[in-house]
């Protein structure tokens, strides 16, 4: 038995060196020798790199979104807006309007904040307010807002106040006929001496003339 094994062991050592005396001389073999090893060398780096390479993280599942919840969202309102329903200013005692906060500025840069309806408003002194009103005073708790002919207070707790407002002409009108109501008492007395009088004159006519008979 160790002869054969010894003889086994010969006969691949001789194999091996007549492959390397071969290889040494035949420039050919060489050339594939090496391409073959270049090549293997390759597939050994590509595929220790496919091993080693991170997975790609799952993309994560995009999350619906509620719209109705997003346009529920509340935003700071512009300065001036357009109202969609003009007349409800007009109306000072039916609720649609209130002040909703002032946000003091200091130098008569107060602004307040105003909603009328389902529009809102951050109004400064002077600024507009729906169809033909604007800021004319705004106070610590209230603002006033107004109009050609009227006025419209407007209170932190909700309190909303209408004011009439009167111009010189007005004023003339209402001295006028105040002055006639004054004087109409007066007329009436004048008017009853004068009777009283006419009535005395016409006895002593009468009794003038019994006499003289």
């Amino acid at each position: 038995m160790q002869f054969v094994a010894g003889e086994k062991e010969k006969s691949l050592n001789e194999q091996f060196s007549a492959l390397m005396d071969r290889l040494n001389t035949d420039k050919e073999l060489q050339k594939k020798v090496f391409i073959g090893g270049g090549l293997l060398l390759v597939v050994i780096l590509a595929a220790v790199l496919l091993v080693n390479k991170p997975w790609a993280a799952a993309p994560e599942e995009a999350v619906p979104v509620d719209k109705q919840a997003a346009r529920s969202l509340t935003y700071l309102p512009e300065t001036q807006r357009s109202v969609d329903d003009t007349s409800l200013l007009r109306d000072p005692f039916s609720g649609a309007i209130t002040l909703k906060g002032i946000i003091k500025g200091g130098d008569g840069n107060d602004v307040a904040i105003i909603e009328n309806g389902k529009t809102s408003y951050v109004a400064a002194l002077g600024a507009q307010v729906g169809n033909g009103w604007s800021v004319a005073e705004i106070t610590a708790n209230s603002v006033t807002l107004a109009s050609d002919s009227q006025k419209i207070k407007l209170e932190l707790n909700g309190r909303n106040k209408s004011e009439k407002i009167t111009n010189s002409v007005d004023k003339k009108n209402d001295t006028k006929a105040a002055a006639g109501q004054a004087t109409a008492p007066e007329k009436a007395t004048i008017e009853t001496a004068k009777d009283a009088a006419a009535k005395d004159t016409s006895v002593k006519s009468t009794s003038a003339s019994g006499g003289n008979q």
